[in-house]
């Protein structure tokens, strides 16, 4: 190579340095500087909050803010949403799960592991980018430790030979996005067969995606 093309890719090796190292750092740096600006404008942590009017007084992911006499933290970046509205989640004091809220979309949906505090029951989430209210779909129910029985689980009930059979599952519906697309062991009913889905996010059809569909059982076989 000559000079003239060591020294052009030289240039070229220091300008794409520059560029990953802007996308590696850049966010913790606008993260300090929102988080300076905001305790400038007297939105300190926990301070009350106030409606922002542009993505330079946005709430960063983490912020607490007081509203409604509840204290809330950010689940988002960027945050103009509303406290109780969206990407905003409840901080309750004593660490117990806070009561759960209809998500409006991705940004404040619930992921497995989560618990929530609804109709009076603990919930954890089986499934990420949960949007379903606990008791339809993708939540257990749980029991906190200091509210189990002392004398220990109740003993299982013999099955009765005359219960009927538990009821097939739902029919497949096409998924609309990552909300309501069915997870590894999700079962559905899809063309008088039982199938049971192999992977997560799966919004395919067994037909239109037979390896991420396992046959549980046949027309003929239930």
């Amino acid at each position: 190579m000559t000079d003239e093309e060591l020294d052009a890719l030289a240039q070229k090796l220091q300008a794409e340095t520059e560029r990953r190292r802007a996308l590696r750092d850049a966010p913790a740096q606008v993260d300090s500087l929102v988080q300076k600006y905001l305790a400038a404008l007297g939105r300190a942590g926990g301070a009350d909050w106030q409606q922002p009017s542009s993505a330079l007084d946005a709430y960063p992911l983490g912020a607490v803010v007081t509203h409604g006499d509840i204290t809330w933290e950010s689940i988002m970046a960027c945050n103009v949403w509303e406290p109780g509205v969206s990407g905003w989640r409840e901080v309750t004091e004593d660490g117990e799960p806070a009561p759960w809220r209809q998500p409006t979309g991705a940004q404040d949906a619930y992921h497995a592991g989560d618990e929530v505090i609804h109709d009076g029951q603990t919930w954890t989430s089986d499934i990420d980018n949960n949007v379903w209210e606990p008791g339809e779909h993708g939540w257990s129910p749980t029991t906190p430790e200091d509210q189990e029985d002392p004398d220990g689980p109740d003993e299982p009930a013999d099955p009765d030979p005359e219960d009927p059979a538990p009821e097939h599952p739902a029919q497949w519906q096409q998924p609309s996005g990552a909300h309501d697309a069915y997870q590894t062991g999700d079962r559905v009913t899809y063309e008088d067969q039982i199938w049971e889905s192999t992977q997560d996010d799966n919004i395919w059809s067994p037909t239109d995606h037979p390896e991420g569909w396992q046959l549980i059982a046949d027309g003929d076989d239930r």
